[in-house]
């Protein structure tokens, strides 16, 4: 299976939670409940795996949520 996987590190070396893009068409709950992932990292779907016109802006507002709350 493919996964991409979406990061950033800010200018104060402060790693911001990512987003991972799963290779499917829907998401489901068991796979997120046996694994050791973190609670803030953003998992979100694709058909190809790769981004696409939605996943930026949930990027985004991933993105601003944890490094506004610094």
């Amino acid at each position: 299976e493919l996964v991409t996987l979406c990061e950033a590190i800010s200018g104060d070396s402060y790693p911001l939670p990512p987003m991972l893009i799963l290779s499917c068409t829907l998401h489901l709950e068991d796979w997120t409940m046996k694994t050791n992932l973190e609670d803030n990292v953003l998992l979100t779907v694709s058909d190809t795996s790769y981004s696409n016109n939605r996943l930026p802006l949930q990027w985004i507002f991933h993105f601003d949520y944890f490094s506004s709350t610094r």
